[in-house]
């Protein structure tokens, strides 16, 4: 199975996970999603998510901004600072395809006045009147942005986002140092899919933003990968395209989530029985301090695509379960248990253990991968 994979690149690229998904959908996976074509399929993110001829990053960028907007000494405490997450939206949403635009400050149609709208290239034509948009909702959900002090735990719950859900799906709720993908539940209440915080505090946010290239270094392709996954939650996932941009960008988090941990005990017992497994080492008595350095990198990067692959592969092996119907759910702690593949599963056995996966600070980061495959249209 693995043979095609390219599960030793080190891009971790969606574009790599894609065709491996592909190879493995020939066989395995369920119908639907294999005949989906992708050629024309929304929500398919490009490879590399850098700006293109620029060298500022778009999350130095945005709190240069904000920065340089509280500085004038005149803002208010939220629309002043629009500009700046209009500007981070934009920059996220142009490396898409389709592109993602923001339009902020959306007329009221019937549920109150969003701060913005998350449309796709196709929706802004040309020459449209104004009334094509009443039965076109902007397809990525709405934005809702508040000021810096407010805390986004607590609006999740209001009766404006709630109405919000209702007509539109999806919000993407900020405050500028906190963002949070909320949906409806299946209680009908706001539920937080995924969120990201930049700073708990706006004094600790401002501290942040005195120093947005170190700040950006720190945590700018983090929050890039999150607002990627965001614009494109909305899109239902029954493409093999759709589904390998989530997973390569939970992966490409996961290895550096497990880059500065790599002293750990946990990594050393894993790398045995990866090399043991593919006939290989890692490091060498003989190679220099750089070469090992790679090969170091080269194991982590190894070990996380394996997990993922193999993680994708048992989700797949158990939709394929007799007796499997629609509405059960896959549960990422026992992939284990449909993983047929020897060396997967011996690396899922002495990898996915609680111990393991806090001390590599992987659980989150698997739990979302899991609700993701639960989205696969099937």
């Amino acid at each position: 199975m693995f043979g095609r994979c390219a599960c030793l690149d080190h891009d971790l690229g969606a574009s790599d996970f894609s065709q491996s998904i592909r190879n493995l959908s020939i066989r395995e996976t369920p119908k639907e999603l294999i005949n989906q074509s992708s050629r024309h399929d929304p929500g398919i993110v490009r490879t590399g998510l850098l700006l293109q001829n620029q060298s500022v990053h778009p999350v130095e960028f945005y709190l240069a901004k904000l920065a340089e907007i509280r500085a004038s000494g005149h803002a208010t405490d939220e629309t002043s600072f629009y500009p700046a997450i209009e500007g981070l939206l934009s920059e996220i949403g142009n490396r898409m395809k389709p592109r993602v635009k923001p339009v902020l400050q959306l007329k009221n149609r019937g549920a109150g006045l969003p701060d913005g709208g998350l449309f796709t290239q196709d929706q802004l034509k040309k020459n449209a009147m104004p009334e094509d948009f009443t039965v076109q909702p902007p397809n990525r959900g709405v934005v809702e942005v508040k000021g810096l002090s407010e805390e986004t735990s607590k609006t999740v719950q209001s009766e404006q986002v709630r109405k919000y859900l209702r007509a539109y799906g999806q919000v993407l709720l900020t405050n500028y140092r906190e963002f949070r993908v909320v949906v409806l539940g299946k209680d009908d209440k706001p539920r937080t899919l995924e969120n990201f915080t930049l700073a708990k505090s706006e004094a600790a946010f401002w501290a942040l933003a005195a120093h947005p290239r170190k700040t950006e270094g720190e945590v700018g392709k983090t929050l890039e990968e999150f607002l990627t996954r965001a614009l494109l939650s909305a899109v239902p996932i029954t493409s093999p395209d759709v589904l390998a941009s989530f997973l390569a960008s939970y992966a490409r988090e996961a290895l550096a989530k497990i880059e500065p941990r790599s002293s750990l005990k946990e990594l050393e017992d894993v790398r045995k029985a990866l090399e043991e497994a593919l006939g290989l080492r890692f490091e060498s008595d003989l190679a220099t301090v750089k070469e090992n350095n790679r090969g170091k990198h080269f194991f982590r990067s190894t070990l996380v695509q394996t997990l993922f692959y193999g993680l994708f592969s048992a989700w797949v092996l158990w939709s394929r379960e007799p007796g499997r119907r629609k509405g059960d759910l896959f549960e990422w702690k026992s992939a284990v248990w449909s993983l047929q593949v020897p060396m997967i599963r011996a690396l899922f056995e002495r990898l996915v253990t609680p111990s393991h996966v806090r001390s590599l600070g992987l659980e989150e980061l698997l739990s979302l991968t899991g609700e993701v495959l639960n989205r696969v249209d099937t």
